[in-house]
């Protein structure tokens, strides 16, 4: 068929499939049938594609989506009820965890599949949104766990990323909530909280400059954050949440660089480098530094962070990691410019500069173990910093 049938043949596939999905869930109890029902309708709207649905099936859609999340807050307050019944022991505690467990699970299903039409439809979707803020938004209450904070803030990064203007309106009260969470003790809740803190930065404009100190230092403690998890996907996720707080920092100073004064933040920044985790972020930020070296930005191209630039293009020469199909990994990773600014000292005094090399961490190390040959930025130092 041509492009035009496949596409009218998909119409009718989602139109049939869609409304009986959500109709299904109206009298199911069973938690696991609710969660795979929704699982299936995100995987109809996901491969739907963008720009599928119109203002009114988007407007259904939200309605659906609320009552599910409506129905899961008032299952988990029921049971928290039982909890205080004189007959209440550990057995039925431990039944009402797991339950508990399963509606977390439920609600990031929620989160991910409101995520997902926002993410394809963009503006589009706001007016469907506007029955939904409020609920999301009641699980950003400090009260409220882990896992809601997380779904939550996972839901707001994508308004505001996505969303336009009206994505926007929403960060000057998004943004301090944003910050408070930056230093959670959940790894999950600080990287999707220091993410969100780089697109109100990206997306703001004069509403972000009020929160900068604020915002600097969540970043700057969240990209320094001690490890303290032993199993392996949460020490990915703490590693993560670091290189998103890094990526932050840099989204400020590129971002806000109109509206308030960056200067100070660079060198913060710059020391906090390379990005070894998240490849996607690492390629953004470390194309800005090479921006920066090729304009010989004052606060980066001093003699004094010849030694720091040296070790991050160390670092990332070594990445197992190849550049976008078509362009030399020069390009991909050093300027494009071949040049020797003034500011560069000479081959004698550049090795001189560099550190020892029993200092260096072997391979490729991540920002937290890269900064153990550079003192860690205290909160006192980043205030001076930053002129408070």
């Amino acid at each position: 068929p041509d492009p035009a049938q496949r596409q009218a043949a998909l119409h009718g596939l989602v139109e049939y499939v869609l409304p009986e999905l959500m109709a299904a869930t109206n009298d199911e109890a069973d938690l696991e049938v609710l969660g795979q029902i929704v699982k299936a309708a995100f995987e109809v709207i996901k491969g739907a594609g963008p720009n599928f649905f119109d203002g009114d099936n988007l407007m259904k859609i939200g309605a659906w989506i609320k009552t599910l999340h409506h129905d899961c807050v008032a299952r988990r307050a029921k049971r928290n009820e039982l909890r205080h019944d004189e007959d209440f022991d550990e057995e039925q505690g431990e039944k009402l965890d797991e339950e508990n467990e399963h509606e977390e699970d439920f609600m990031a299903q929620l989160a991910e599949l409101t995520g997902c039409l926002i993410q394809g439809h963009h503006e589009a979707f706001l007016p469907a949104f506007q029955q939904l803020s409020l609920p999301w938004s009641q699980l950003l209450q400090a009260e409220c766990n882990d896992s809601d904070h997380q779904a939550a803030i996972c839901v707001f990064d994508d308004v505001i990323e996505f969303c336009g203007e009206g994505g926007a309106a929403l960060i000057p009260t998004l943004l301090p909530v944003l910050i408070t969470y930056s230093n959670s003790e959940d790894p999950h809740v600080r990287q999707a909280s220091v993410y969100g803190v780089g697109q109100c930065a990206r997306f703001g404009g004069a509403a972000f400059p009020p929160h900068q100190q604020a915002a600097v230092l969540a970043l700057t403690k969240a990209a320094q954050w001690p490890s303290k998890e032993s199993e392996p996907e949460l020490r990915h996720v703490e590693h993560l949440a670091c290189d998103n707080a890094i990526a932050s920092l840099g989204r400020i100073c590129q971002y806000q660089v109109a509206t308030m004064d960056v200067r100070p933040i660079l060198p913060v920044w710059l020391h906090l480098l390379p990005i070894v985790g998240d490849v996607v972020e690492g390629r953004m930020q470390h194309a800005f530094l090479c921006d920066l070296i090729d304009q010989g930005h004052p606060a980066i191209c001093t003699p004094g962070n010849v030694a720091k630039i040296c070790q991050i293009f160390a670092i990332l020469i070594k990445l197992p990691v190849a550049p976008p199909p078509g362009q030399p990994l020069r390009s991909w990773i050093l300027p494009t410019k071949p040049c020797r600014p003034a500011w560069w000292p000479s081959s004698r005094t550049f090795r001189r500069t560099l550190p020892p090399t029993s200092s260096r961490p072997p391979g490729p190390p991540s920002p937290r173990s890269s900064a153990k040959s550079w003192p860690p930025f205290s909160e006192t130092r980043l205030l001076v910093r930053l002129g408070s």
